[in-house]
């Protein structure tokens, strides 16, 4: 058994929306013996194929399990990322590999497609909540699905009958003058199985302090101080059966 566990991927484990082009990765070691070299490798499939591997680090002598800085092919937006690693140790024995994954989220702005949304006589100091619903028609099951969204406000995002924006207030206050964050949601559980070829999606949301935003890399970045009413972005992209 590796003494090797919990890997990250810039500090949180397998997670959806890096959005960095170098991320970092990290693990621990609960032997009794510490390491002293490691070789990691990236890969867009789990066996870590020859023609899928992104980076091999090769053996690095270092002592930390932690600040590994990717250093490989340049990082796709929105793919999905296994790395794993291995080590050797004090006691002269190399450790089995330990496998992690991570999801890149946007990393270029001119990769988003979805517009800022509200209502068009709404003030920028109206306290009303706004309800957007919008119907998807899929020509076949869905296999994959991600909703990338963010709000001048707070916003509860759902998918037929699920919330999938989760129990947080999201996104996270920030000075919308300077930007605005963005989360990724899992939406392929919550698409209908059966009844696939139509999805009911929809957006609860309400203000918090706001100004105008676009989007400029992983973050919405503003085109001028100026406020704008609530308002909500919402990018869904979804592989099919047979894609």
């Amino acid at each position: 058994m590796s003494p090797l566990y919990d890997p990250t991927t810039n500090h949180r484990r397998n997670p959806l929306g890096i959005d960095t082009p170098q991320p970092e990765f990290a693990w621990k070691n609960a032997g009794a013996s510490g390491q002293t070299m490691y070789e990691l490798e990236v890969a867009t499939d789990v066996a870590f194929v020859d023609e899928a591997v992104m980076w091999r680090s090769g053996l690095v002598s270092q002592s930390d399990p932690f600040g590994v800085w990717y250093a490989g092919k340049a990082l796709e937006s929105r793919t999905s990322y296994y790395w794993r690693v291995r080590c050797r140790l004090t006691d002269e024995t190399t450790t089995s590999w330990l496998v992690a994954s991570f999801e890149t989220g946007t990393l270029y702005g001119s990769e988003w497609r979805a517009h800022w949304i509200s209502h068009p006589f709404l003030d920028k100091r109206d306290p009303r909540t706004l309800y957007f619903h919008k119907t998807i028609e899929l020509a076949a099951p869905i296999v994959r699905g991600r909703a990338y969204a963010s709000a001048l406000g707070w916003y509860r995002l759902f998918v037929n009958d699920t919330d999938v924006s989760g129990p947080a207030l999201v996104p996270r206050w920030t000075p919308f003058h300077n930007y605005t964050e963005y989360q990724i949601h899992d939406v392929a559980q919550a698409l209908s199985v059966s009844s696939w070829r139509k999805d009911a999606t929809g957006v609860a949301l309400a203000s918090f302090p706001r100004g105008r935003a676009t989007v400029t890399g992983w973050r919405l970045s503003p085109r001028s101080t100026s406020s704008l009413p609530t308002a909500a972005s919402c990018d869904f992209i979804l592989t099919t059966l047979g894609e």
